[in-house]
């Protein structure tokens, strides 16, 4: 349950963080500040939604799994958690539910969702593999399993913020 709190409060969160991104910061790539300045209920609950259910029911078991596959911090068992996480978890389960479930709560059509994730997934999939194989690296070196979902829910929030810019830049045009 505190899995599933923290999930979702972290990417409620770093939504709204992205929502109210100022145009002049250079993270932002220069959108204009209108669109950011109002937090739109709908995207944030889309946010919110996910990041919980996907802590408490993805991210829980599968980092469990992960630890009995490959147990312990020897470099062969963090490269064998780094590896598995970011070429079966992250393109096949994870980046497809992030489509789904925004897209659904956001009501979207299935044809819908599935126009932006075939036009997004694999730019998406690539800047989720920049950014997070090394710090999967880091989690899976030094971080506990028990905080492996707390550890990846305080990340989340510098992370989700720039998957929402990136995911409401088309909707916002």
């Amino acid at each position: 349950r505190s899995r599933s709190n923290s999930g979702a409060c972290c990417c409620g969160a770093s939504d709204c963080s992205g929502c109210s991104a100022s145009a002049d910061d250079p993270a932002v790539g220069g959108f204009p500040a209108s669109v950011y300045l109002a937090v739109d209920t709908r995207r944030t609950m889309a946010f919110t939604v996910h990041g919980g259910l996907w802590a408490a029911f993805g991210l829980h078991y599968w980092f469990r799994f992960l630890e009995r596959k490959f147990p312990g911090s020897s470099l062969r068992s963090v490269a064998g958690k780094v590896v598995s996480h970011h070429s079966i978890c992250n393109p096949f389960a994870y980046l497809p539910l992030f489509y789904i479930v925004n897209g659904s709560i956001r009501g979207l059509s299935a044809d819908e969702i599935r126009a932006r994730a075939s036009m997004e997934y694999w730019p998406t999939l690539l800047y989720i593999w920049k950014v997070w194989i090394p710090l999967t690296v880091l989690q899976f070196a030094f971080v506990p399993e028990r905080h492996l979902v707390l550890s990846s829910a305080f990340i989340n929030l510098g992370w989700n913020t720039m998957l929402s810019l990136v995911y409401n830049r088309q909707s916002t045009r």
